[in-house]
């Protein structure tokens, strides 16, 4: 792997820089606190909203409160991230109904399914942002978090092209307006650990700084793997009168066991013990992931906001795993090692829109009407699948009689192939939220969506690997979205929603009979949200959501499904329950299933992959000591 030690000495260099600046006193409440109170999130908020947020940004784009989006939100805070110690978006979307772990190649992506819909772990659709723009990074979760926030439904006006079932918005850190240090030292059971430093300053009343670093090297829970990862995210926030610029980055140095877990044989995982591997030791990914963000608000006036947002991800990763290509009932199985080498996706994302705010008669208006640019760069420079070899059974298993390929032939590979994605994403968009009085809150938008993808692939095999498959396709579609709140008690809110989804279909197998016409989405929503003035909130929604050209892969070969269906119920509850006892608690009910298809699949009337029909969690903290 190339040695990027160079970029990893600039962010200390930048963060020690902007330390020594550092007064040795600072005044307790600063500008940086009075501008910017949405970013100044921290662990000893009060008992009422420790489990309890009620305010959120993913659903509207503004600072709004829960009880007013016409739309179900869930937050999973700062406070419930500590006291259960993720260490992983998996961990974190625990607390929310409705969501399952995808396909996350080998453990090393975030992968997730939303009411049924989702699994990318790469791509212009992963259903991931960070801090509302689209990350292009396999992991999003780490220190640097500050707590997590699910929009379900389609969130297509706002944030492009997404799955149906919705989005999750990892929301970071950010310069706090005091001066706080926090070391942090964690064992693991299996064998080493981790350590990482948290460091917040203010650099005067109107300006802050907070850099995190993070370095991991600890045993996997398997029998053999280490997870080695090192981390450095500095962050600056600035807030004066009328501006406001939040910048961050975040450098990660990772290698990871690539573990695609157990073997089914007759419809049964394997009788061995869970700790077994059906692999080698040099099964791993390694590489390099960066990201960064900048954010620049400027007020016209009191009622008119400009705001621009930048991010830019790229990840150069390379992997090795070991497959089982065949397996007898005793136990013999046949392998082969495949992996790509220097894997990149390099993305780039830019947001810009007014925020207003007036009235018109009766009614109070926050306009919102902007633009996105995207543009993806993704290659595979060299993905191979090396022939098949013997000698193992998964009984009695004996490591090491496949080595590491050093090196790739054609003479000793089954396939040998580069393939090239490019994917740019135009848009405008415009939304009302619109205030008929103290009850009713009608939401309109919509977003006019233009995209163009380029998609090749090679065959290193051949003596001249020219194009051998290209799927090149463009798109255009508009999408509207339309919800009612009405809230007949302070306490108590219903709404109801109508919006659409959109995502293009890109294929480069070999058998595909592309390109194929777009993905697209429709969903109905109603529900109800309680917010109770003992500290407990809780919301259900019934929705139904109907999806059409639905790409699937069978075999290796490409083709869309007619249309697919999920429909179901959701509750979440969550809160103080009394001054000691703390609750998150979920429920999903989802019917998913294939209502159109090719007569030959043989899948119509069947359930959606990875969407358990009932799901259900409950999380109970129990707090010492003497309520504050």
């Amino acid at each position: 792997m190339r040695n990027h030690q160079n970029v990893l000495m600039l962010a200390v260099m930048v963060a020690l820089a902007s330390m020594t600046a550092v007064a040795e006193e600072q005044t307790a409440h600063s500008k940086l606190a009075d501008e910017l109170p949405e970013v100044n999130v921290q662990a000893d908020a009060p008992n009422e909203i420790r489990y309890k947020p009620k305010r959120a940004s993913t659903a509207t784009k503004t600072d709004a409160d829960i009880m007013d989006i016409p739309q179900v939100v869930n937050v999973v805070p700062q406070q419930v991230l500590i006291d259960q110690q993720a260490r992983s978006l998996d961990d974190a979307i625990k607390n929310v109904s409705g969501i399952t772990m995808g396909n996350n190649f080998g453990h090393t992506a975030d992968s997730l399914f939303v009411r049924g819909f989702g699994g990318s772990f790469f791509g212009a659709s992963s259903g991931i942002l960070r801090d509302g723009l689209r990350s292009q990074t396999s992991r999003n979760f780490s220190i640097t978090t500050e707590r997590v926030e699910v929009l379900k439904g389609p969130s297509s006006l706002l944030y492009g092209i997404q799955d149906p079932g919705g989005v999750v918005n990892v929301i970071s850190k950010k310069p706090l307006s005091e001066q706080r240090t926090e070391i942090n030292l964690l064992a693991n059971s299996f064998g080493g650990g981790s350590g990482w430093v948290d460091f917040s300053t203010p650099l005067n009343d109107e300006a802050g700084f907070r850099i995190l670093a993070e370095h991991e090297g600890s045993d996997y829970w398997r029998n053999f793997g280490q997870t080695k990862r090192t981390l450095v995210a500095p962050s600056f926030a600035w807030a004066g009168d009328k501006l406001r610029v939040n910048v961050n980055y975040e450098y990660l140095d990772f290698e990871v066991p690539f573990d695609r877990g157990t073997v089914f044989l007759n419809g049964k995982p394997l009788d061995v013990p869970d700790s077994r591997r059906f692999g080698e030791r040099f099964e791993v990914m390694e590489g390099i992931s960066q990201y960064a963000q900048g954010k620049v608000e400027y007020d016209l006036t009191q009622k008119v906001t400009l705001r621009g947002s930048v991010a830019w991800s790229n990840e150069i990763n390379s992997d090795r795993r070991v497959m089982i290509a065949s397996l007898a009932a005793n136990g013999d199985a046949t392998r082969t090692v495949q992996g790509v080498d220097d894997r990149e996706r390099d993305n780039l994302y830019a947001s810009f829109d007014v925020l207003s705010k007036f009235d018109i008669a009766s009614t109070k208006h926050e306009v919102l009407a902007g633009f996105d640019f995207e543009k993806l760069d993704a290659k595979d420079p060299s993905f191979f699948r090396l022939n098949t070899v013997g000698g193992f059974n998964v009984y009695n298993p004996q490591y090491g009689v496949i080595q590491e390929p050093t090196t790739i032939t054609a003479a000793n590979t089954f396939a040998w192939q580069r393939s090239d994605t490019d994917v740019e994403n135009k848009s405008v968009f415009l939304q009302d939220t619109i205030h008929f009085g103290e009850q009713w809150i009608a939401l309109l938008g919509g977003r006019y969506q233009e995209s163009e993808q380029f998609a090749s692939q090679r065959d290193l095999r051949l003596a001249n690997p020219v194009k051998v498959i290209t799927n090149d396709s463009k798109s255009d579609v508009f999408l509207p979205r339309v919800g009612l709140v009405y809230r007949p008690q302070t306490w108590l809110s219903l709404f109801t929603n109508y919006s659409e989804s959109f995502k293009p279909n890109i294929s480069v197998d070999g058998a595909a009979q592309g390109p194929f016409d777009p993905e697209e989405g429709v969903i109905y929503e109603a529900g109800a949200k309680l917010d109770l003035a003992n500290g407990v909130s809780a919301t259900a929604a019934v929705f139904n959501i109907i999806k059409e050209n639905v790409l699937v892969t069978e075999g290796g070969v490409s083709r869309t499904a007619g249309e697919v269906r999920s429909r179901g119920l959701e509750i979440d509850v969550a809160g103080k329950l009394s001054d000691h006892w703390d609750v998150i608690s979920t429920y999903a009910y989802t019917d998913t299933e294939t209502l159109k298809d090719a007569a030959t699949a043989n899948t119509v009337g069947k359930r959606l992959v990875n969407s358990p029909k009932n799901m259900a969690s409950l999380y109970l903290n129990y707090r010492t000591g003497t309520p504050s």
